[in-house]
């Protein structure tokens, strides 16, 4: 019985495959990727490249927290990328958040356990960022430019502050909360806001304008007004504030010192790198940026690292762009004479053309009856 149940057992099994190599099996097709040599050739294959392959689009904003180690920046397509930083590799945890409209500025928490992010849809959403969450979504009404938490470290109230991008107004928010505003605050500046930094150790706020006024104040009322801070200033025309409103150039970041005795600022179009002191308002250093004195070193042979000439003009174009005018002025010259369509005669048989290459191919494919 055993004996039949075993022949049973192999007649189901059928019989082995015959080897790959053996007459009348035919080979596999290999799958051919069409222009797969064209696209290999165009992956990096340097030690440093300047184009991402992890983003879609230009990133906007780049932050790194102190305490719990994440690294998070947003994407001007609405991606929102959270990192994990770990010893020896930056990875584990990536995630991505999809949000329908520009986000024009996003700030961290000063404990680095929420984010905000201010969009053009006219929202405002904080985010957890240790549970990988969203928490809250504030409809400010408007459309917003900047924003910042100002409220001192471990206190029960998270103040969000948000400038709106049609005025100098600024208002404050329980970021935890609704939609109304806590304060309005609307004397301090004249033009939109585009930068808000708060220094937690003098609980004041550093903010600046399109216009180019740089304003100290402190997130408690009348907001205007810096008191109980030894050795501020007292009066504005006593310190270096007024240095943009001279040199006719606008601060596109402002970045404390990490005990806030000092803060950074670059700015355009002068490209000027300004180091203040925060407590005196006094210009300490300043560093030339601009590009043409980078192109006289680079000519003179004076720089620290010495680049190619080719590659050196890669990077002028690259660092130019920025600087380029707005759509108006692209419009006028595209509309200008250089650009527009005029008749210019054959000097041979006085036929009109457009373009003077087609007057060469006229003459050159022997059409012209002067011939």
């Amino acid at each position: 019985m055993s004996a039949t149940f075993a022949d049973n057992h192999d007649d189901d099994l059928g019989p082995m495959p015959m080897p790959a190599g053996a007459e009348g099996v035919p080979k596999k097709k290999r799958k051919v990727f069409a222009h797969e040599k064209l696209y290999l050739d165009q992956l990096p294959h340097i030690e440093q490249y300047y184009k991402s392959f992890m983003h879609r689009d230009t990133i906007n904003f780049y932050l790194v927290t102190k305490y719990n180690r994440f690294t998070y920046h947003n994407i001007c397509d609405g991606q929102l990328k959270l990192w994990k930083n770990k010893i020896l590799a930056l990875n584990l945890s990536n995630i991505t958040v999809r949000i329908l409209a520009l986000l024009p500025a996003s700030q961290q928490v000063r404990m680095s356990k929420c984010w905000n992010t201010v969009s053009d849809d006219g929202n405002a959403k904080v985010f957890d960022v240790v549970n990988f969450d969203m928490i809250n979504i504030i409809k400010l009404g408007f459309t917003p430019h900047a924003c910042c938490w100002v409220h001192k470290s471990g206190h029960g109230q998270g103040l969000l502050a948000v400038s709106d991008a049609s005025c100098g107004t600024i208002r404050l928010y329980d970021g935890r909360g609704g939609d109304e505003p806590l304060e309005t605050i609307e004397n301090i500046h004249r033009f939109s806001v585009h930068i808000i930094t708060y220094s937690d150790k003098f609980n004041t706020v550093i903010s600046a304008d399109e216009g180019g006024s740089v304003e100290y104040w402190q997130p408690v009322e009348p907001f205007g007004q810096l008191e109980n801070i030894p050795g501020m200033w007292s009066y504005k025309s006593e310190t270096d504030l007024y240095e943009f409103k001279k040199s006719q150039s606008t601060p596109t970041c402002i970045t404390l010192s990490p005990n806030s005795s000092s803060f950074v600022t670059f700015s355009l179009p002068a490209r000027q790198i300004r180091i203040f002191s925060f407590l005196s308002g006094k210009l300490t250093r300043k560093y030339d940026e601009s590009l043409t004195a980078i192109q006289e070193m680079q000519q003179a042979g004076t720089a620290v690292y010495k680049v190619e000439d080719m590659e050196f003009g890669r990077r002028l174009a690259a660092e130019r762009e920025p600087e380029l005018p707005g759509p108006n002025a692209l419009a006028q010259h595209l509309s200008s004479q250089v650009h527009r369509a005029r008749d210019i005669e054959c000097p041979l048989c006085s036929e009109s053309f457009k373009m003077v290459s087609a007057i060469a191919q006229h003459i050159e494919s022997g059409s012209c009856h002067h011939r």
